[in-house]
């Protein structure tokens, strides 16, 4: 397996972790360490879409990247996030 997959299923596998953890209910929308392992597959998954070279599927992580790692920052910063 080439590093360019690993990349893939690491992020595919880090957005579905914390999907399967809210769905249970062992992390709440906003928790910190919901919204890091979001933050983190979802960059993890844009770096996969430039290489592969997808544009669509960059853009589609750029903004579900962006949206965990602001919910983080604003938790850290001890920002109310708006839900």
């Amino acid at each position: 397996m080439d590093y360019i997959l690993i990349i893939g299923f690491l992020g595919a596998g880090l957005i579905l972790l914390a999907f399967v953890l809210n769905n249970f209910k062992v992390l709440a929308r906003d928790d910190l360490s919901y919204d890091f392992i979001n933050a983190i597959g979802g960059w993890s998954m844009v770096l996969y879409a430039i290489l592969i070279g997808s544009i669509p599927f960059a853009i589609l992580n750029i903004v579900w990247a962006l949206v965990g790692t602001i919910d983080v920052i604003k938790t850290l910063a001890g920002i109310e996030k708006n839900r």
